[in-house]
């Protein structure tokens, strides 16, 4: 018995030098005999290994099984196949969130394909409704350059749009393609030509020398066309220019270098019929914006770029009367005094250096607009100036302002006091301007003032918000500490929003 236990503790550490030594180290080689050893206790190792995997396959099968019949179970009592179809309807329309169909699709799955994952007759209810497959985008770059000609993908995305798009009704697509001229011509006529006398909404993004291949089918092609996004991606050739746009177009927005303008028409274009223009991209010059400005009459909302004073604006009397949002970015004032604008209800003007008050009250007055709000912000984000009386004919001349968000523009003393006393925009709901120490206290006699002041009749209205931004370099530690303190104060007292943070 000795004896045997001598042997069987030799063999327990005789089997903990293969395993635990020689298996966990390469710097231990095992002799002769005890690679023998180690060959014959592998194979033992496996096929107790296989025997023991085999015990597992019948109760994975039959665990498979069991959840497959869950399924199918669960969906035979599924509450929602009681739902009216409207409902049922609608609830998918949620689930997609109204995004845009992918091709090619990704390899995460999401709505509409994880119908598998809903019951029959929802599933039925989605594939009827065409409506869900109106909207497609067709991402095609690939990032391999200029010369690349391969037509594989646009192949593959040909074959599933047949699959998923609608046969009747309007189409909103997005198309995003690089590569070899053919490469784009091939993508062009596959995926847009078939579909374009029933598309309402397209946004295209094609090499800038490639995109001629697109607008040769402008005005004709595309005759139910309402939004058009057209986005020239590196540089352009202006021969030919785009012949026209259809005179159902309303939206238009152009991405693009500066040499995108030599390629618009004038006034073949149908300008007029256009309520929403976008060109905050072009950064083009004052007298290429006015040559097409002028033939906008029907303009409500423009968002545009100008950066380069290259004629005199006394030269061009622009009368947009239905504007109502205007977004402009420019670095010289003189561009207002072309401009007549009775409906403008909105300024956005992004301005370097000096803002342009006085051109701004000039045209505001030319105009006799009602104008509700104002915002500013300079061009570098650095504090802009403007001289006390310049701000104060502007803000006379806008009784009607509700909202003045200059978080870049020093509100002065003399103006924080005419504000004080309703003589200064008597409307105002909400306000933010930048701060200096001097007038951090005044800004918030003025908030509370204003807050507290209960409107008796209609030519006023009570403030709701304000937000004072103070430098950089301004400390609100110590007493300091009190402006933080006032401002949640008066937020709680009066139920608005009153709030001060650093200048970024």
């Amino acid at each position: 018995m000795e004896q045997s236990q001598l042997s069987s503790n030799a063999d327990a550490r005789f089997h903990h030098r293969i395993e635990f030594e020689a298996g966990t180290s390469n710097s231990i080689i095992l002799s002769e005999s005890e690679t023998i050893a180690a060959r014959l206790l592998l194979s033992n190792a496996e096929r107790d290994f296989q025997a023991l995997e085999l015990q597992f396959v019948a109760p994975s099968h039959q665990r498979a099984q069991d959840a497959a019949q869950l399924q199918r179970l669960r969906a035979a009592v599924a509450p929602h196949k009681r739902l009216p179809t409207e409902l049922l309807s609608y609830i998918f329309h949620l689930s997609t969130e109204d995004e845009f169909f992918n091709i090619p699709l990704g390899p995460e799955p999401t709505p509409p394909w994880t119908l598998r994952h809903v019951c029959s007759r929802w599933r039925n209810i989605v594939l009827d409704d065409r409506n869900f497959w109106s909207s497609i985008a067709v991402n095609l770059e690939r990032g391999e350059g200029p010369g690349y000609k391969e037509i594989g993908d646009i192949t593959k995305s040909t074959r599933l749009l047949d699959m998923v798009i609608s046969k009747t009704g309007p189409i909103v697509m997005s198309l995003r393609i690089d590569g070899y001229f053919m490469r784009v011509q091939e993508a062009i006529e596959r995926i847009i030509v078939p579909h374009a006398s029933r598309m309402v909404d397209l946004d295209i993004g094609l090499p800038g020398d490639s995109m001629v291949v697109f607008y040769d089918m402008l005005p004709d092609d595309l005759g139910v066309l309402q939004n058009l996004i057209l986005d020239f991606v590196g540089p352009t050739s202006a021969d030919p220019p785009i012949s026209g746009f259809p005179s159902t177009l309303r939206n238009l927005t152009i991405l693009g270098g500066y040499d995108v303008l030599y390629l618009l028409p004038t006034e073949r274009a149908n300008w007029q019929h256009l309520i929403d223009l976008e060109f905050s991209h072009l950064y083009v010059k004052l007298s290429d914006m006015f040559s097409i400005l002028e033939y906008c009459a029907s303009l409500e909302t423009c968002d545009i770029a100008v950066w380069e004073c290259d004629c005199g604006t006394s030269e061009h009397s622009i009368i947009l009367p239905h504007l109502r949002f205007f977004i402009v970015r420019l670095d010289h004032g003189a561009f207002f005094d072309a401009f007549t604008l009775p409906s403008l209800y909105r300024l956005y003007v992004q301005f370097e250096e000096s803002f342009p008050a006085t051109e701004i009250t000039s045209m505001i007055q030319r105009s006799g607009c009602a104008l509700k709000k104002l915002d500013y912000y300079e061009a570098e984000g650095r504090v802009g100036e403007c001289g006390p009386n310049a701000l104060a004919n502007l803000f006379a001349a806008t009784p009607s302002l509700q909202s003045l968000c200059a978080q870049t523009l020093m509100t002065p003393k003399p103006i924080l006091e005419r504000m004080g006393s309703n003589d200064l925009l008597p409307q105002l709901e909400e306000f933010e301007t930048c701060l200096d120490a001097e007038t951090l206290d005044m800004f918030f006699d003025v908030v509370e003032h204003r807050l507290r002041d209960i409107p008796s009749d209609a030519s006023r209205s009570r403030l709701v918000s304000a937000l004072g931004i103070y430098p950089e370099n301004f400390s609100l530690e110590g007493d300091n500490q009190r402006f933080v303190v006032r401002a949640a104060n008066l937020s709680k007292d009066y139920q608005s929003d009153v709030r001060i943070e650093p200048f970024l």
